[in-house]
């Protein structure tokens, strides 16, 4: 019976119970508010833990602006000791990190004349030529970072990724990566993450689905092995 009916039959005829129906009008009234109050303090506390998230934005911007207060100091170091390989390092990673690509390329080119033996330098160098869109050159600096050390994690998976997603060389890219995972056993879930992730864009899914289940032999923990799993 819908409210309208039973207010007709209230007034046709009075009933006992109308005493008891009015209370209970009170009490939802009450249960309505109730919510009410327990959605607005839910809305305050959302938008207090954005706002906490959006406090890391300032901290970026601080340290991109701590870089860039170092790079007179730096930029004068290297004019004192321009065969300094540190300090040219050192300038080239400020540039970088203040947006100068161009410039950290330039210095980068520099230290590794000056220490051809340095591994991070010569992924450092693959990043810059990668980022202004020289991508044979990039991949050239990234195996010359492998080749002086294969534990490089990091220039296997800058090379691998610029196969898969830049060069789209799909096998290159899972080649370099299985070719990181037999150097690097003590990283096999990271590697195994990434390969999941590169079957994954080739919608290749009984392989990703096999990394995916390598991921968690290794931690059986890992959300994003999961996540990924669940929605395949």
């Amino acid at each position: 019976m819908d409210n309208l009916s039973l207010g007709k039959q209230i007034e046709t005829k009075p009933s006992p119970f109308n005493g008891f129906k009015v209370k209970r009008n009170r009490y939802v009234a009450v249960a309505v508010i109730v919510l009410l109050a327990i959605v607005i303090l839910l809305y305050i506390f959302i938008n207090a833990n954005n706002s906490q998230v959006t406090n890391i934005t300032p901290s970026t911007n601080q340290l991109i602006d701590s870089y860039k207060s170092k790079i007179p100091e730096l930029e004068g170091k290297v004019e004192l000791n321009p065969n300094d390989s540190t300090a040219v390092h050192d300038l080239a990673i400020a540039l970088y990190a203040t947006g100068d690509i161009t410039g950290a390329k330039e210095k980068y080119l520099i230290e590794s004349n000056l220490n051809p033996s340095n591994p991070v330098t010569f992924n450092n160098l693959g990043n810059a030529y990668r980022d202004t869109g020289d991508n044979n050159k990039a991949i050239e600096a990234y195996k010359k970072s492998i080749e002086l050390d294969k534990t490089q994690v990091n220039a296997y998976l800058n090379l691998a990724n610029l196969y898969i997603y830049t060069t789209n060389q799909f096998d290159l890219g899972i080649n370099t990566l299985l070719a990181a995972l037999e150097s690097n056993p003590n990283n096999s879930e990271v590697m195994y993450m990434q390969i999941g992730s590169s079957y994954l864009v080739q919608n290749k899914k009984d392989l990703a689905k096999d990394a995916y289940n390598k991921v968690l032999e290794f931690n059986p923990n890992n959300s994003g092995a999961i996540n990924a799993l669940k929605n395949l």
